[in-house]
């Protein structure tokens, strides 16, 4: 019976234990051999890539670690108060700590001295590997507590030497206190803006970089075996081509042949000084394919591949649009990022024209690229060219292409053809929250579908209209077909690109419907009868549909959107 409270507080830990640790076992479970490589293996590989690269020395001495202990916990106040007060108090209640009466003391000790091998284990040792220490310190005085037959004494010493603390510390913590009633200067909240600005610039397509966190803030795709950012990809060439696939890494060959099919709309880099060398490939690969350097607010390039070239001497590299609807009567600002590619001797007008779908022009801007001469340009300089535009009032709901121009103002003479910077969504209605009618791979569904059941008629003309909403920001360029069956087969079919190709599928805005109507000519002998309306989406340059799916499994190609009667 003299246990048995020792016991219960044994069984409890060991249940909380568990629980925390559930995760862990799941993961374990699901993947042994990248949790084995993530929590013991790279541990050892990030060491020998250190040794790589610091002339055979290792990447941080035993003492340079104590030091660096040393500064993070003596020399910041709080840090240094809380370790006393743990080891004091332990002390003090030493004579009542039994491993049978107090078990969540000795575990925490242990747990601290594993903390502590994890932590003295790599190299270089990083300063969120002493952190954890410092609440289970925390914890342990806590508990000690609880042992102590005075401990308003320790209480009283917590408090005044809380109070010591915070004095002591205030210096360093000004800086962060001045912004604690400025929510738009936290640092998470600052990431996720800079992540929204960097996804529009590349409308959310898919970003090479070593720091994931941005794009993915942004809801822009990435490379999933670069989620890790550098950790992985710097110790992935100290593994084989078939260690790189078991754990989900990949070496600079893999990702060279990954690139050429699935190109980066853009390669963001020069967020963090000491990831200037892991990130050389990255840069090669974006200067060798001619991207343009857009500078962004703060640290960070993001290198875009270009929209448009005209004559070889002028580039877009990207166009920051509004990814949102926009109301009739509102204003907007589109701005170009454009480079010179080569000495430019004429001051080039620029046209920026916002069209139709039915071709007609609704508004437009020219003259010198934002007030300043395109002499005046550097070869290679990025120039930001802003054009403020305010939507009628009586347009029409609807996508609408923004096309841009240059011209000699001399000679009227165009440079190059005219290219579509991008799209606008005028009074887009948003998702309803309606459940789609099908949903297709490549995150595209089909929303809605209005076909008459009656009144078909042979040799006539039957509208049907579609609504597709692209789900995801990345997607491919597809076809829409309709078909008309029958007993015997196909009987009518319509292919078309949406909105007559005006507006591909690639450049939907995410989340948005678009209506598009598809006229369906019927055979003049085409016999009465009841037959079925199947739509659906195919690559027009292979030819492959893209699955229908039922729930993530692939369930057929065609959507069937109606059963009609033939009169």
């Amino acid at each position: 019976m003299a246990y048995a409270p020792g016991m219960g507080a044994l069984a409890v830990l060991a249940a909380a234990g568990l629980v925390g640790a559930a995760p862990a076992i799941y993961t374990f479970a699901a993947a042994p051999d990248r949790f084995i490589f993530g929590n013991l293996t790279y541990a050892r590989l990030n060491t020998a890539y250190y040794q790589q690269h610091s002339a055979g020395q290792p990447g941080m001495t035993l003492l340079q670690k104590l030091t660096f202990t040393f500064e993070l916990v003596f020399l910041q106040p709080g840090n240094l108060l809380i370790l006393l007060l743990a080891v004091l108090e332990l002390w003090r209640v030493r004579k009542s700590l039994r491993l049978h009466v107090a078990p969540e003391i000795f575990f925490g000790l242990l747990l601290l001295l594993s903390f502590w091998v994890g932590a003295y284990a790599p190299t270089p040792m990083q300063q969120q590997y002493i952190y954890p220490m410092i609440p289970l310190l925390l914890l342990l005085f806590i508990g000690a507590l609880a042992y102590d037959h005075r401990p308003r004494i320790p209480v009283g010493v917590l408090g005044v030497s809380a109070l010591l603390a915070m004095v002591f510390a205030a210096p360093r913590y000004v800086e962060g206190a001045e912004i604690v009633f400025d929510p738009a200067e936290w640092f998470p909240l600052k990431v996720h803006a800079r992540g929204e600005g960097l996804a529009e610039l590349v409308d959310g397509k898919r970003v090479l970089t070593l720091a994931p966190i941005y794009p993915l803030e942004g809801g822009a795709a990435i490379y999933p075996e670069l989620v890790t950012g550098p950790l992985g990809w710097r110790v992935a060439p100290l593994l084989s081509a078939e260690e790189r696939s078991q754990v989900g890494l990949v070496g600079l060959d893999e990702l060279a042949a990954d690139l050429a099919s699935r190109t980066p709309r853009g390669v963001f880099i020069g967020v963090h000084d000491d990831d200037a060398t892991a990130e050389e490939p990255l840069l090669a690969y974006a200067t060798q394919g001619r991207y343009v350097p857009v500078a962004l607010p703060e640290e960070g390039v993001l290198w875009t591949a270009p929209i448009a070239r005209w004559d070889e001497q002028i580039q877009l590299g990207a166009v920051d649009l509004p990814s949102h609807p926009l109301a009739p009567g509102q204003s907007f600002v589109a701005t170009l990022q454009l480079q010179a590619l080569t000495p430019l001797v004429t001051n080039f007008n620029v046209l920026v024209r916002i069209v139709g779908s039915d071709g007609a022009e609704v508004l437009r801007q020219e003259g010198w690229p934002w007030g300043r001469p395109t002499t005046s340009w550097e070869v290679g300089e990025v120039w930001p060219d802003g054009h403020e535009f305010t939507l009628p009032a009586e347009i029409a709901p609807g996508p609408y292409k923004i096309e841009v121009t240059f011209y000699d103002p001399a000679t009227l003479a165009l440079v190059g053809e005219p290219a579509t910077a991008g799209y606008i969504v005028v009074d887009g209605k948003g998702s309803t929250g309606q459940k789609p009618l099908a949903k297709f791979a490549d995150g595209i569904t089909l929303q809605s579908a209005t076909a008459p059941a009656n009144g078909w008629k042979p040799g006539a003309t039957q509208e049907v209209r579609l609504t597709w909403v692209g789900v995801q920001p990345e997607r491919g360029n597809y076809t829409a077909f309709l078909h008309l069956a029958g007993p015997n087969g196909l009987v009518a079919q319509r292919d078309q690109a949406p909105l007559g190709g005006f507006y591909p599928t690639d450049v939907w805005l995410p989340g948005l419907p678009v209506e598009d109507r598809y006229p369906l000519e019927l055979p003049n002998d085409l016999a009465p009868g009841t037959y079925t309306l199947l739509a659906g989406l195919y690559d027009p340059v292979t030819g492959q549909r893209l699955a229908l799916l039922d729930g993530a499994q692939p369930s057929g190609d065609a959507y069937v959107v109606a059963t009609v009667q033939v009169e």
